[in-house]
């Protein structure tokens, strides 16, 4: 993922994916930091939360931008896309639930299929609950994989800063390394019986200096394990329905919890956000469009996105400023698997294509069919890309799809800045309802790489503009030779 780092903020960041079963308390556990409170209500991650957590050290301000990801087996196809490029990790199970922890190799050999030599660190959560299942000599599977473990309480805040000051050293490489300012937290909800808990860390610290079982089976009596209740959550959009808020006050809270990724909104940011999915064919532009924005400069190496970036852009309009969260997904088929996870409680999208390139176009249809299988009715753009190259191969009249779904159409190019605000203030504007809404400040553009063809270019739109009064073909087919 190439986070919003150092386009966005000028000091360090990194991406941290947590993993675990559900119910370990990672959403806790990253919230608690994020807002200082403690979420009583237990309600299951949906694919993936995304939360920034700064930190500032003796070194320098850091951020960790914490994948948060769901520990339901029904979410286990979508992991792999949320663990790319993963710089660090930490894996939580649960000191009140043993098949929490007999689980853990399971999420360790998964998440180093995909993030190869990264630092990671197992954490045993809830150690303020006094009847807990997982003993010091059953917990032998950091030793086996050499992997730091802590005993931490979102709830009572015990050890909670060192899984990340662990973290932050490794990837600095600075032993040293320390924070020098704590987050400001809620008092705890429940006091930690020190007594009881440094005993157990002596017992930790007795068992490290005896032989590893040949497998941590051997410490568990198996007829003890149960599976731990959850509560039940249905995964699926038919009951979801659309926010439409206006940008005079702020989101509900609950708007914020449902979303897929949690969004960095009412925690991090006083003002409105909205998840913006972008997709299309790989090479139409997608990245570069989105980046043009995010710095100002027009990037001339194609890379192709692995998987998915996300980047927050930030706009000022007349009713207040307001961020659209990026989710610029990849194009390339081999990354088609992991889209639905991705495209899950956006609140608007973009499907691009690219004018000098037809099949971009013809697979317009597919792009759409599969976002709206997952978000409905949320407002979209279609945006022809690349309208700065003479030898254009999709004409005006075969333009057509966005009028059969009644999506509305721009042409634009990021190499010239070419309509460049457009589609997002017209999202802007059907997101907030507010079909006067404008920008009061544009963004700080390197000049265009090259200059438009403004005369051949209108020639195009008055062409398109004459299109639209033609009846529509039965199929988008039937406009190509």
């Amino acid at each position: 993922m190439a986070l919003p780092n150092q386009q966005t903020v000028d000091y360090p960041s990194f991406k941290l994916v947590i993993v675990g079963d559900g119910g370990t308390g990672k959403t806790t556990f990253v919230k608690r930091h994020l807002t200082g409170e403690f979420e009583k209500k237990y309600e299951p991650t949906i694919g993936v939360e995304v939360h920034p957590l700064d930190f500032f050290t003796n070194c320098g301000k850091i951020r960790f931008y914490c994948w948060d990801t769901a520990g339901q087996e029904k979410f286990g196809g979508l992991r792999d896309g949320y663990y790319i490029h993963g710089q660090c990790a930490i894996i939580m199970f649960d000191v009140t639930a043993r098949l929490t922890y007999k689980n853990v190799p399971t999420w360790h050999r998964d998440l180093c299929r995909v993030c190869e030599n990264i630092p990671i660190v197992l954490c045993g959560n809830k150690v303020d609950v006094k009847n807990r299942q997982v003993k010091a000599k059953q917990v032998t599977f950091h030793r086996k994989k050499n992997l730091q473990y802590y005993e931490i309480s979102a709830k009572s805040n015990y050890n909670f800063e060192k899984p990340f000051l662990y973290l932050a050293r490794k990837i600095a490489g600075d032993p040293n390394l320390h924070f020098v300012e704590s987050p400001a937290l809620a008092p705890p909800e429940v006091q930690i019986d020190l007594a009881a808990q440094q005993q157990h860390e002596a017992e930790l610290a007795a068992a490290a200096s005896q032989p590893l079982p040949d497998d941590d089976d051997d410490t568990f009596d198996c007829e003890d394990i149960s599976v731990k209740a959850e509560s039940p959550h249905l995964f699926g959009l038919e009951t979801r329905t659309f926010i439409n808020p206006c940008f005079h006050f702020s989101l509900s809270p609950l708007s914020v919890t449902v979303f897929t990724m949690a969004l960095p909104n009412q925690q991090t940011v006083d003002y409105p956000s909205f998840k913006l999915v972008i997709v299309g064919d790989g090479g139409t532009g997608k990245t570069t469009f989105v980046k043009r924005h995010l710095t100002g400069e027009f990037e001339k190496k194609y890379e192709p996105t692995i998987g998915v970036e996300v980047h927050p852009l930030d706009f000022f309009t007349n009713c207040g400023k307001i961020r659209f969260y990026c989710w610029d997904t990849a194009g390339q088929e081999k990354f088609g698997g992991l889209r639905d996870g991705y495209y899950i409680h956006g609140q608007c999208a973009i499907i691009m294509f690219d004018v000098t390139a037809r099949l971009t176009y013809k697979n317009v249809p597919t792009w759409h069919r599969d976002l709206c299988r997952v978000c409905e009715n949320i407002p979209i753009v279609l945006c022809g890309n690349k309208v700065d190259v003479k030898n254009r191969q999709v004409k005006a009249k075969q333009v057509t799809f966005h009028r059969k779904k009644n999506l509305q159409y721009y042409e634009i190019s990021a190499k010239s800045n070419y309509n460049f605000e457009k589609p997002f203030l017209y999202l802007a504007r059907k997101l907030a309802g507010d079909p006067n809404l404008h920008f009061v400040e544009s963004p700080a553009l390197a000049p265009p790489e090259v200059q438009i063809d403004l005369a051949a270019q209108q020639q195009h739109e008055a062409e398109l503009a004459a299109a639209a009064s033609q009846p529509l073909p039965d199929d988008d087919d039937d406009t190509f030779e």
